[in-house]
């Protein structure tokens, strides 16, 4: 199967894409979770430790949200022309005739 090089790019891109959005659930969920329940069964009741893991695991959704806004251009494109302002310079200049 031959691929154009934009096509290559293209899928190269999607795939790191749908890697990081794969990896970001991880990190901020399962791994806190398990380390959550390591603790549990320990019976060891260390409360800095638990409001660390669950700060944590409450940062997903925002960090899953900027992740998706900087992978994907289709997104990126739609914020960034209806919550962007764009800033225009102002004509200070005064006319004497």
């Amino acid at each position: 199967m031959t691929l154009s090089e934009t096509s290559l790019r293209l899928q190269k891109e999607f795939m790191r894409a749908v890697k990081l959005q794969i990896l970001i659930p991880i990190i901020l969920i399962l791994i806190p979770s398990v380390s959550l329940a390591a603790l549990g069964t320990n019976r060891t009741n260390i409360q800095g430790a638990n409001n660390l893991i669950f700060m944590t695991i409450s940062t997903h959704g925002a960090i899953s949200t900027l992740a998706m806004l900087y992978l994907h251009k289709p997104y990126r494109d739609y914020c960034s022309s209806h919550f962007c302002v764009a800033v225009r310079p102002v004509d200070n200049a005064v006319s004497v005739t």
